[in-house]
C-alpha cells in the first residue's frame, strides 16, 4: 500500500508541475496551439481552460500530492475534489472519439481517475 502511496503523491506531483508547463509553452511558444486546436479558429475555446486548469487540476494536483505524501486527513477530499476536476476530460474524449476527433490535453488527465480508486480500496 505504500508503494500505491508514494506512486500516486508523485503522479499528482507530477501532474500538476506538468499542466503548469503545459500552458506555459502554450503562452510562450504559440506555434504550439496548432498541435492542440481542433480546427483552425479554435484558439478561443482551447484558452477557455485555462483557468479551471490552472486552479482546479494543477493546485489541486500539487495539493493532493502533498496531503498524500504527508497522510494528511483531508487527502481524501483533495483526490475527490481532483477527480470531479478532471472528469470533464473523460467526458470530452468520449464525445470527441465518437465524432472522430480526440484533444490531446484531456487525455494526459486520465490516470488521475484510477489512481483515486486505487488508493481509497
Amino acid at each position: 500500500m505504500e508503494k500505491v502511496r508514494r506512486t500516486a503523491a508523485l503522479y499528482f506531483f507530477l501532474q500538476g508541475i506538468l499542466v503548469i508547463a503545459w500552458w506555459a509553452m502554450l503562452i510562450t511558444v504559440p506555434e504550439s496551439l496548432e498541435w492542440f486546436q481542433l480546427e483552425a479558429n479554435s484558439k478561443i475555446s482551447l484558452f477557455a481552460f485555462w483557468l479551471p486548469d490552472a486552479v482546479l487540476i494543477a493546485m489541486a494536483s500539487l495539493a493532493a500530492g502533498y496531503l498524500v505524501s504527508s497522510r494528511n486527513r483531508f487527502e481524501t477530499a483533495a483526490m475527490w475534489l481532483l477527480t470531479g476536476a478532471v472528469s470533464y476530460a473523460a467526458h470530452a474524449v468520449e464525445r470527441n472519439a465518437a465524432e472522430g476527433r480526440i484533444e490531446l490535453p484531456m487525455v494526459r488527465e486520465s490516470p488521475s481517475c484510477s489512481l483515486m480508486v486505487m488508493i481509497e480500496s
